[in-house]
């Protein structure tokens, strides 16, 4: 049980640093409008 539990807060904390990452990348300039639109669509908030 211990191990599903670590399982699943490694795969939260991996989709965490992808938003993070896609965040950083939306705010700098780095991606495009077609590029942020789609990050918007993926993980709206």
């Amino acid at each position: 049980m211990v191990q599903s539990a670590e399982g699943a807060l490694n795969e939260i904390h991996e989709m965490l640093q992808r938003v993070n990452k896609l965040a950083i990348r939306a705010a700098n300039g780095t991606l495009t409008e077609e590029d942020r639109a789609m990050v918007d669509a993926a993980f709206p908030g």
